[in-house]
């Protein structure tokens, strides 16, 4: 990830979920007054830092997040699959990571037109 006012280039090192219910939203954030059903964080570190530097650097990291809500569709996306058939047969086992291939396009919106960011603690 690079360009606009970021100062560099930015490598995905990680991404997660937050969740909830089908009856309580799971979003670590909340806009205007609601809590989406669950935010995907895309963790990006910057170019050339090791892990000690990106994680204590001002500049070290960039995260995009994006909130996921349920429609009324009965037609299962990439995002029910990823959820569904990766990740939920792996949350009873032991092992905390897994490996698996995953187009991230494919379960982000079409539209990037609303958007906040913060840089620094700061927002932008």
């Amino acid at each position: 990830m690079a360009g606009g006012d970021l100062p560099g280039t930015y490598n995905l090192a990680q991404f997660h979920f937050h969740w909830g219910s089908a009856t309580e939203g799971g979003s670590e954030h909340i806009t205007a007054g609601h809590r989406h059903f669950a935010e995907i964080h895309l963790v990006h570190a910057k170019d050339g830092y090791d892990q000690e530097t990106y994680m204590s650097a001002g500049d070290g990291l960039g995260v995009l997040g994006f909130f996921v809500d349920v429609g009324e569709s009965t037609e299962d996306g990439p995002l029910d699959e990823l959820i569904q058939d990766k990740i939920a047969k792996h949350l009873l086992e032991p092992k905390s990571t897994f490996d698996m291939t995953l187009a991230l396009q494919t379960i982000l919106p079409d539209a990037f037109d609303d958007y906040y960011r913060y840089f620094m603690g700061y927002k932008l």
